[in-house]
């Protein structure tokens, strides 16, 4: 389960990063670069989230196996 998670994980920080390209961000308006770093902030944000929520309700199930997170 663990390289799953890692995959999805590196997927997203790569798509965050990719948005947020310091040699580019600075270029743009800065009302459009806060836009971009407020929703890039949000998906991070929303993805640590649903991940120890995901988490929890493992754990807490007494049927499913314990996985390692």
């Amino acid at each position: 389960m663990e390289d799953i998670l890692e995959s999805i994980s590196n997927e997203i920080c790569d798509k965050v990063r990719a948005k947020i390209d310091i040699t580019k961000i600075f270029k743009e308006q800065p009302h459009k670069s806060i836009e971009i770093i407020k929703q890039s902030k949000a998906v991070l944000a929303k993805w640590s989230k649903e991940f120890f929520q995901t988490k929890r309700e493992i754990e807490e199930q007494q049927t499913v196996k314990r996985w390692e997170f």
